[in-house]
């Protein structure tokens, strides 16, 4: 399992583009974008302060990560943060179901720890990466892309 951590800020709309190893049906669409939305609700983001994107991306951009990379999201103080984790069931194995995967995200959460005055909302994604558009509100153009 890998980790990454997005900083959160109010002036910032972010664009979380998710890419899934098979191609996703509209019920792993929606199973995503609600714990995104979740996420985001928890660090108090409304709705219109991000926007979630599910496709099936490339094979060779979801591959099982390098174990000997470390992943250790580093957090600061008085800051808000959604951890991503990443699970990989690997070629022959079976994908877990949403609800073993909400039980492995609500047991990883409790082992979370939280810097002082800092807020973290997990999101457990499986076969899945990450992209990140960041933009200013209000402000156009230019954004920065984070991918994971």
């Amino acid at each position: 399992m890998i980790f990454n951590s997005v900083d959160i800020r109010s002036h910032i709309f972010y664009s979380f583009v998710i890419e899934t190893r098979d191609k996703p049906d509209q019920v792993l669409k929606e199973h995503i974008r609600a714990q995104i939305g979740e996420a985001m609700r928890a660090l108090g983001r409304e709705p219109d302060s991000y926007s979630v994107t599910v496709s099936q991306g490339s094979g060779e951009s979801l591959g099982e990560p390098n174990p000997a990379i470390s992943n250790v999201p580093k957090f600061g103080q008085c800051r808000d943060y959604v951890l991503f984790a990443f699970r990989f069931s690997g070629d022959s194995a079976e994908p877990l179901t949403f609800a073993e995967l909400e039980e492995e995200r609500e047991e990883l959460a409790r082992g979370i720890y939280c810097p002082t005055q800092s807020r973290i909302s997990l999101v457990l994604l499986q076969d899945s990466s990450l992209s990140v558009l960041l933009s200013n509100k209000g402000v156009s153009p230019g954004a920065v892309l984070i991918t994971y």
